[in-house]
């Protein structure tokens, strides 16, 4: 089975966009104290030479069959810019640029600036084929010490994003993990941040955390105990989120402040309340090249366009009417089996969950 391809569940084929993704590592040397990659990681550094080999294949077979390829994310589940892993990005950089692939990088890392690396990036830029997301917890530097103690500061990393604006470099900011207690009094910070940067796209993604981690945090940061917290269900026993008032809260809250500045605003994943606000979709695909890259549908596309199907066939035939820019019939015809089984998974899920009366869906231009 494919390890390009995220695996299927009720939130990633309901709500995601980019369902394709590179690793560059097994592990990350950040060791967030929140971090949830554990439980979905890589872990086999076997498997992760024979992905890597898998991306070179893939890649070159898409350029050579297909006049659009999958956005692809680096990475979903570790720093893809940490030192040991450098020369297996650059590699996947290059790779991008021969075969012409779209790519959203999401990084904490400084080495984004190092010259081997930035020199792969503007290449892809000049294609309009790349979006970087820096992901920033909080503006609070004792906060982040507390949080992220291997990652850069958050001025780092505002310094970072400045830098990348200067080359043309489209970014976007993920807030996340949006954590109870810190992005209440931080919001309208960020969102100005954002404007003062030139960022025209904000992620939120609520924390999920394990309840005795979140409970020795509480400790060193008081404020998370100010939010009532609830299962997330979706991982088992254990996982908490915080409750349905304090995300809507919050997203109404940063919702308010976009409006002033006219900046895109998405959520990331959240099981119960979802939304995109004055954005096409949530990772920010629809800044790069629309000639070049594909999407999964989502729920939103559902819902937009009032899609009645009941089979998965029929969805495909439906979305690739609708835009070249989603992966349909066309496209599933020239991939691997493994990768039309395992996208037809996702869709099937998708109709499944499409309907349901428990999920809210926020679309709003």
């Amino acid at each position: 089975m494919t390890t390009l391809i995220i695996n299927p569940s009720s939130i990633i084929s309901t709500y995601c966009y980019s369902i394709y993704r590179v690793e560059t590592d097994s592990t990350c040397e950040l060791s967030c104290r929140y971090c949830y990659a554990r439980w979905y990681r890589i872990t086999n550094r076997k498997i992760l030479s024979r992905h890597l080999e898998e991306f070179r294949r893939f890649v070159k077979h898409v350029r050579d069959t297909y006049h659009r390829a999958p956005v692809f994310r680096m990475s979903t589940l570790v720093e893809p810019l940490q030192d040991r892993a450098l020369v297996r990005a650059k590699h996947v950089l290059r790779l991008c640029n021969i075969c012409e692939i779209p790519l959203i990088l999401n990084t904490k890392s400084r080495n984004i600036l190092k010259e081997e690396i930035l020199e792969e990036l503007l290449k892809l830029s000049e294609k309009n084929l790349l979006l970087v997301q820096v992901s920033i917890c909080t503006l609070d530097e004792n906060k982040a010490r507390i949080l992220e103690p291997r990652a850069p500061s958050p001025s780092q990393r505002v310094e970072t994003i400045d830098i990348l604006r200067q080359h043309g470099i489209r970014t976007v900011l993920r807030y996340q993990p949006t954590i109870p207690g810190i992005a209440d009094t931080e919001y309208s910070q960020i969102v100005k941040l954002c404007r003062e940067l030139s960022i025209n796209h904000i992620i939120i993604e609520p924390l999920r955390i394990e309840m005795t981690l979140l409970n020795k945090l509480k400790e060193q940061i008081p404020e998370l105990g100010n939010t009532e917290w609830e299962p997330y269900t979706e991982l088992g026993a254990g996982i908490v989120r915080p409750c349905d008032a304090w995300t809507r809260k919050i997203i109404e809250r940063f919702r308010q402040e976009v409006d002033r500045y006219s900046i895109g605003l998405a959520t990331c994943k959240d099981p119960k309340i979802n939304m995109l606000h004055r954005a096409e979709d949530c990772c920010g695909i629809y800044m790069i090249n629309r000639e070049r890259s594909l999407k999964k549908a989502t729920i939103y596309e559902l819902r937009r366009y009032n899609l009645q199907v009941n089979n998965v066939d029929a969805l495909l035939e439906s979305i690739e009417k609708i835009s070249e820019e989603f992966i349909g019939r066309t496209y599933m015809s020239k991939i691997p089996k493994e990768h039309r089984k395992k996208i037809k998974t996702h869709y099937r899920i998708l109709l499944q969950k499409a309907y349901r009366q428990d999920i809210e869906t926020l679309i709003s231009q």
